[in-house]
Parts: structure tokens; sequence; C-alpha cells
């Protein structure tokens, strides 16, 4: 039986598929599937490590911690087993998606 190493939250899983979609309109299919699974290598890589993103509380107060991989952050939970994928953005945007609701 395999356990789960990772979670995400429903706003995660929408950030996700908008990446997925972005990324696949504007360089195709092929690079939106490297994206996405480099995206879920990084969540494996993290529930392996939880301890190493840094918490940011100007985006967000801990316990999240945030993880940068290729143009965009990962905010996660890493309090929580399995670690919990909160929100996914682009760097390049404004820091308020990270903001809790």
């Amino acid at each position: 039986m395999t356990s789960l190493r990772f979670e995400l939250t429903g706003p995660a899983e929408r950030d996700l598929e908008e990446i997925f979609f972005e990324v696949e309109e504007r360089h195709g299919l092929l690079v939106a599937e490297r994206v996405y699974d480099n995206l879920l290598r990084t969540f494996a890589l993290l529930a392996d490590m939880p301890e190493m993103g840094r918490h940011r509380p100007e985006l967000w107060p801990a316990p999240c911690r945030f993880w940068p991989t290729g143009p965009a952050y990962i905010a996660y939970r890493s309090d929580v087993r399995p670690i919990r994928i909160v929100r996914i953005a682009r760097a390049s945007r404004d820091g308020s998606r990270f903001a809790p609701r």
C-alpha cells in the first residue's frame, strides 16, 4: 500500500491546472507536461525534506513555507503529514495570491 506523500488544497489544484493550461497555450503540450511533472517531483522532494522551504511572513504567516521552482513559488504546510501544498503561483505575479483567506 502506497502512502500519500503530499496533498493539494482545492486552490492549489486549481493553480496547478491553470499553470498547465497557461504553459500549454504559450509553449505547447510537451512543455506543459514537463512543467507539470517538475512540479509533482518538487512536491515529492518537499515531502521528503519538509523543512527545505523558508518562512515568508510577508506573504503568509507560519507555519507556511515557500519553495521556488522554475518561475513559480510553492506555498506549503510542513507541520502536517502528509505535507499540504496550499498554493502555487508564478513568481512574477502579485504575492496576494498567497494571502490567507
